[in-house]
């Protein structure tokens, strides 16, 4: 069986500077061991992101140094042969800077499934049409600052909303 192929301590270190001179929290990551593509039935180290569960392995062979990582700058896993550590180094970079963005980035698609649920409700309040009760309404009043009718108006649907019901038009909103 081949040796195994793990990074140095110092190389690893170099690693954790990278990781922080992109403010990515070096404790969410997880050192492990994988299977080299490279270097048959040896063991390579593994960086992974485990909120994420992003990687990067670092392998090795007999012509140098090999790197596969998620996510890359355009596609979600990239497979570099840099040869040398210090070329090394610079898919390391590649990779932090390309899972920062990724970390930072807003999910818009679940923000949207998310607004639309609560916008949506469940069915038991979207079919609660009935009027207000009068604990409720004075509540709503109770809650709301002085102003103008059409001001008080819109801040009792809003009010409503809160309340898990919808507003009927109401003459009278004291």
């Amino acid at each position: 069986m081949p040796p195994d192929k793990l990074i140095l301590r110092t190389q690893a270190n170099e690693v954790f500077a990278i990781l922080s001179q992109v403010n990515l929290d070096a404790s969410e990551f997880e050192w492990q061991q994988t299977k080299s593509t490279w270097a048959h039935n040896g063991q390579v180290s593994q960086l992974v992101h485990r909120p994420t569960g992003y990687y990067f392995t670092f392998d090795h062979s007999d012509q140098g140094h090999w790197a596969e990582y998620s996510p890359a700058d355009e596609k979600p896993v990239h497979v570099a042969h840099p040869g040398s550590w210090n070329l090394q180094r610079a898919e390391v970079q590649t990779w932090a800077g390309a899972l920062k963005r990724e970390v930072d980035a807003p999910d818009l698609w679940g923000a949207l499934v998310a607004g639309r649920q609560l916008v949506e409700g469940d069915a038991s309040v979207r079919d609660d049409n009935r009027p207000f009760e009068q604990s409720e309404l004075q509540r709503i009043d109770a809650s709301l600052s002085t102003g103008y009718a059409g001001s008080r108006r819109a801040s009792c649907t809003i009010a409503a909303f809160a309340l898990g019901r919808r507003a009927r038009s109401r003459s009278s909103w004291a």
